[in-house]
């Protein structure tokens, strides 16, 4: 960024450190009105239905971007030498360390793959790192046969995790910050559903990395998800097969999307098995589920650095997102 940027930038974040304030001093849990969270979701609507690999991907659209993103996203920020996401200490299987030497925020976000240092990683929970601080992140052990150091900062791996293990992982820490309040997942069901999918995809791992499947299908899926290239003013996308919700993944800007799209999608490609949808699954129009997403309830509570929390529940859907002020910079919905 130029040094005639910065001022701009630095600007920025003291209206978005106001906008956090006056969102964290509500009580936790108040619902948000008309003006803020809900009214934002409410004002997405579908844009262009396509088939790909067994599954319906629909645009999803909203208007008025209004400027460049608030945030920088993991790989970018990594890319760009902004952010180092290391072992904690020794290594902490559930915990890595993040630190943003950038002057924007970065968002790291549950699903994201993290892939070098003692054993790759999935995260567990999205959290916004904010300019010139350190954070940890939680995790899940994505790799069970290996620990040790292959490099010595994490590179960000070209997929998300599978849709499947995502919503898992969700009702996990869901679970456990309800019970405990941390955000932490079960690591043995992760790593058990690691051992199915690895099996599943008929992929051989000695250290039984889910990462292998990335390598051995990744490039068909993200070469299938590049052929959904955003259009203009899309901002996520809903992904149903058969009439089944696979998942939906909102952001609040066309550049967030556009930056996450190939990723996300190229997991449901994969993680879905070429789209085949469980049986006795609830099955509805695109826009039938977008209405009930609309019309969930969404629950907020502190993050863990910058920004409020999301939880999402509604009839046969549930989810999380994480808030920056009154807008939701991701939100991800899969079936309950």
């Amino acid at each position: 960024m130029t040094r005639g940027g910065s001022g701009q930038v630095a600007a920025a974040a003291h209206v978005l450190q106001k906008e956090e304030e006056r969102v964290q001093s509500r009580p936790q849990g108040e619902p948000k009105g008309n003006d803020g969270i809900d009214g934002w979701l409410g004002r997405l609507r579908l844009g262009e239905s396509k088939q790909e690999g067994g599954l319906e991907v629909v645009a999803l659209l909203r208007d008025g971007d209004g400027g460049p993103p608030r945030v920088l996203l993991t790989k970018q920020a990594v890319e760009l030498g902004l952010l180092e996401i290391v072992e904690q200490g020794e290594g902490v299987v559930q915990e890595l360390l993040a630190r943003n030497s950038g002057e924007l925020p970065v968002a790291i976000l549950e699903g994201d793959t993290l892939v070098g240092c003692k054993q790759n990683r999935v995260v567990a929970h999205s959290v916004i790192v904010a300019p010139g601080t350190s954070l940890g992140i939680p995790v899940g052990c994505m790799e069970h046969g290996r620990w040790h150091h292959e490099t010595r900062q994490f590179a960000v791996g070209a997929m998300k995790m599978a849709p499947e293990l995502r919503s898992r992982t969700q009702r996990d820490v869901r679970t456990s910050f309800l019970a405990c309040g941390e955000r932490r997942l079960d690591q043995h069901r992760l790593w058990q559903d690691v051992d199915d999918t690895l099996a599943a995809c008929r992929t051989v791992s000695s250290t039984s990395d889910y990462y292998e499947i990335v390598k051995r299908e990744g490039r068909d899926a993200r070469e299938r998800a590049a052929s959904l290239a955003p259009a203009p003013g899309q901002v996520g996308a809903i992904v149903l097969a058969d009439g089944a919700l696979a998942g939906l993944e909102v952001t609040d800007h066309h550049g967030l999307w556009s930056a996450m799209a190939e990723a996300t999608l190229s997991s449901y490609l994969v993680g879905l098995q070429r789209g085949r949808s469980p049986r006795g699954a609830a099955r509805a129009a695109a826009r039938e589920w977008v209405s009930r997403v609309q019309a969930a309830r969404v629950r907020t509570s502190p993050g863990l650095g910058l920004g409020t929390d999301l939880d999402v529940e509604g009839p046969g859907l549930a989810g999380v997102g994480l808030a920056l002020g009154e807008r939701p910079l991701h939100v991800a919905v899969f079936p309950a």
